[in-house]
């Protein structure tokens, strides 16, 4: 498999490669350049999660996302839109928040396989000012293209336990965070809000087929007077494909002209491409396309 990798990944990435390094992007080009070097580095790191993952093996692959944890308290490798274009949120303790705005945070991942992705966040959402603390709605959705559910209220994370900064008591025994430092300490310290089969996750098949990219993150469309919205890690995992047949096709590029079955070598296995039934795990060309044998 490690020289699957090696090969693959520099058949993939070498030829934009050398056409960057060598200065042969046109400026109208560089935008799709970098989409291509995106989806072939993604489709290289997902060959082990297309193989092993299934609904009983989640494959985290968070790595994929970029600062998904906030950890240098910036927007880096997120998109953020909002109602009002020159505001961005705030990012301190390692924490993004949203407050008084509808708005959509986003990452787009290019070149992901057709599967089963589940989204998690750690996070609330309060609907409206501190007063309305024990309210239960929620507007503010994690997603996944089209697939939303909404994150935790702030509400389901009330303790009679605070720790750090400001916390409002809106009940007997109810306090919840009131400020980035007390959420931030409600979700490292208390270990609150965190995902959950009822919260903080979605759930979505998605189809390469159909040419989108995978987009995830999360967003608010209902515009609420006071409202806050507090995130502090993402995490995306691979559940496999539930349609798959066992092979999984690499390549669209044609790497030999003739038909039939070979092997990297360019040995040919095969005249038929209905004996793949009786291949080895493994990589193989078969007329003229690369493809993952499991």
């Amino acid at each position: 498999m490690q020289l699957f990798h090696y090969n693959c990944f520099n058949k993939l990435i070498q030829p934009t490669g050398n056409k960057y390094i060598n200065g042969d992007y046109l400026n109208n080009e560089i935008n799709s350049g970098v989409i291509d070097v995106k989806t072939f580095t993604n489709q290289y790191l997902m060959s082990d999660a297309v193989k092993n993952g299934n609904v009983d093996n989640p494959i985290d692959i968070t790595h994929l996302l970029s600062n998904a944890d906030f950890a240098s308290n910036t927007l880096d490798g997120w998109t953020l839109t909002s109602n009002q274009s020159s505001y961005q949120g705030d990012v301190r303790f390692e924490c993004f928040e949203v407050w008084n705005h509808t708005f959509n945070l986003s990452q787009t991942l290019y070149g992901m396989p057709t599967g089963t992705y589940r989204l998690e966040v750690q996070g609330f959402y309060r609907n409206g000012s501190k007063d309305n603390s024990g309210s239960t709605e929620v507007y503010s959705m994690l997603y996944i293209n089209k697939t939303s559910e909404g994150i935790a209220p702030i509400s389901s994370g009330a303790n009679n336990a605070s720790s750090s900064r400001d916390w409002y008591t809106y009940a007997t025994n109810k306090k919840v965070p009131n400020d980035m430092e007390s959420a931030s300490a409600a979700f490292t310290r208390l270990r609150r809000y965190r995902p959950s089969d009822s919260q903080n996750q979605v759930t979505s098949d998605y189809d390469s087929s159909i040419g989108d990219p995978l987009v995830i993150g999360l967003k608010k469309t209902r515009s609420v007077n006071d409202d806050w919205t507090i995130v502090n890690y993402f995490n995306l995992y691979y559940l496999g494909d539930p349609n798959s047949t066992g092979i999984m096709e690499i390549q669209e590029t044609p790497s030999l002209n003739a038909e039939g079955t070979f092997d990297l070598s360019g040995r040919r296995i095969s005249d038929k491409y209905s004996d793949i039934d009786v291949l080895s795990p493994g990589i193989y060309i078969i007329n003229g396309k690369k493809v993952l044998v499991r």
